[in-house]
């Protein structure tokens, strides 16, 4: 049993590791604002990197959540990428991205590989989260169609949490290599 725990934990180091050397976010490369995982079928938390213990309390929720909203639509290689607090997120600037892990033959789900990182301009302010807010869709944008919006090798840049819609200096060519970054950390836990 402690072989396949020490497995399992390996696989979400390495994601981390894949995660904070590719991402060009400050956030996630410097501060290390972020959570890789890996859940059972269902969604059950099976093992997790020592990263940022509060990414892990809800993650499993967002994961649910997926599995549920594309129940029987799911293919290898697709990535799901959502930040809705009422879906398991945390708040608006922590994208949730997660992998389905098959059987070889596509007959059978064996896991989810997931990562939550911090990003700091997913929102219509600096900061995304406005003083003068009366609703969530006031402090930015909100990825609750649970669609896939990307596969192991491309982000799609016209997906609303991909390329958030902001008001900063950063461009568009930044803002999605950080998903992109996280794409990678699943490719990673995949192929583990």
């Amino acid at each position: 049993l402690e072989v396949f725990a020490n497995r399992f934990m390996a696989i979400a180091e390495q994601m981390g590791t894949r995660l904070a050397g590719s991402a060009q976010s400050v956030n996630i490369k410097e501060r290390l604002d972020f959570s890789c995982a890996l859940f059972d079928a269902n969604g059950g938390l099976v093992a997790n990197a020592p990263h940022i213990p509060v990414h892990l309390g809800s993650m499993g929720e967002s994961v649910r959540h997926v599995l549920r909203a594309n129940a029987g639509s799911m293919r290898p290689g697709d990535v799901y990428v959502l930040n809705d607090p009422y879906h398991g997120g945390t708040h608006l600037p922590d994208i949730t991205v997660i992998t389905p892990v098959d059987s070889p033959d596509g007959d059978e789900r064996w896991f989810v590989v997931a990562s939550r990182g911090h990003h700091a301009d997913v929102g219509i302010s600096p900061g995304s989260m406005p003083p003068d807010s009366r609703t969530i869709v006031d402090e930015g944008s909100v990825s609750t169609t649970c669609c896939s919006c990307a596969t192991a090798s491309r982000v799609n840049r016209r997906c609303a949490t991909c390329s958030p819609p902001v008001a900063t200096r950063h461009a568009t060519s930044t803002r999605t290599s950080r998903p992109a970054a996280q794409v990678a950390a699943s490719a990673a836990g995949v192929k583990c």
